[in-house]
């Protein structure tokens, strides 16, 4: 039996969270381990809790203080665990964010509501990646 694909969500919008878990949840061999808002977050769990994936928004709020931002926290996440693969899925598709997001170290890039095939199909073949 193969394992299941751990997977971090982080992102800052509520319904958004919840489509995605929803979607996420209904495919086989994925489970959702954990949920994050803001970038501080998203690297104290993904220390912890150790998943395959994070998906990411890129462009998270910055409500309080210590919040990272997208390139910050892909940054951080990958200094505690380089095998932990980061998905950016946003809805800002500007060539500079995915240059940034790339260059912090991010697997792949996604905009929200274009390509979803190509994002559950990248979700689904993490191990493969």
């Amino acid at each position: 039996m193969e394992r299941e694909t751990r997977i971090l969500i982080v992102e800052d919008n509520a319904a958004v969270r919840a489509d995605l878990k929803m979607l996420l949840d209904l495919m086989e061999g994925i489970k959702v381990v954990g949920i994050a808002t803001n970038g501080k977050q998203a690297v104290l769990l993904s220390h912890s809790l150790l998943p395959d994936l994070v998906i990411l928004d890129f462009e998270l709020g910055q409500e309080g203080s210590g919040i990272l931002d997208g390139c910050a926290a892909i940054q951080a996440i990958k200094s505690g665990d380089s095998l932990i693969k980061v998905v950016v899925l946003t809805a800002h598709g500007y060539p500079a964010a995915r240059r940034q997001a790339l260059l912090a170290g991010a697997d792949a890039f996604f905009i929200k509501g274009q390509d979803p095939d190509g994002f559950f199909q990248f979700v689904k073949n993490i191990h493969v990646y």
